[in-house]
């Protein structure tokens, strides 16, 4: 099951209790759709970031406000200015 957070990022279940989470932006075929993995584990919502740096792992106390911090930093990283 596939679902739609925000404007751009879907959510699919992977498992009764993970996601992968991708850019619905982005061409279904290209592996660069996806920007994390959430798993929930002992009551807390583990979310697996992972992208061109290296991958980094939080803990959130729903689904919601893992997903809200990625749209956060990737919208952040979007108005950075270029090196």
């Amino acid at each position: 099951m596939s679902i739609l957070h925000d404007q751009f990022l879907e959510v699919i279940a992977v498992g009764d209790e993970a996601w992968r989470v991708c850019d619905g932006r982005v061409d279904p075929a290209d592996a660069t759709r996806v920007l994390a993995f959430v798993e929930r584990r002992h009551n807390r919502f583990e979310l697996l970031r992972i992208g061109a740096g290296p991958a980094v792992c939080e803990h959130f106390d729903c689904l919601d406000a893992a997903l809200d911090d990625l749209i956060r930093r990737m919208g952040a990283v979007a108005m950075a200015p270029a090196a």
